[in-house]
């Protein structure tokens, strides 16, 4: 109903037979490449070295990363294709 629409009608289930149903599918699944809990080794520059992230999580357009050493970082797609994925075992 619409605001100051006064006809009421009584709908039932069978009203709805004809429509379609659509799927959507998870957006935040459905534009990432790379699921949560995907592992990689990022090199970081100077005396820091190499480290091991972990996908957590997407945030708009980004990856949500955690590194094993506790600092985190957001990355996008091609950042992080840029780096070594770590095989699930």
């Amino acid at each position: 109903m619409y605001e100051g629409d006064n006809d009421e009608e009584d709908l039932s289930d069978s009203d709805f037979d004809d429509l379609e149903v659509i799927n959507t599918p998870d957006p935040s699944a459905a534009q990432f490449k790379h699921r949560v809990g995907t592992s990689f080794l990022k090199d970081f520059p100077g005396s820091h070295g190499r480290f091991t992230g972990e996908v957590k999580r997407y945030e708009g357009h980004r990856y949500h990363v955690k590194y094993d050493d506790g600092d985190s970082e957001d990355l996008s797609e091609w950042e992080l294709e840029n780096l070594e994925i770590v095989p699930e075992s």
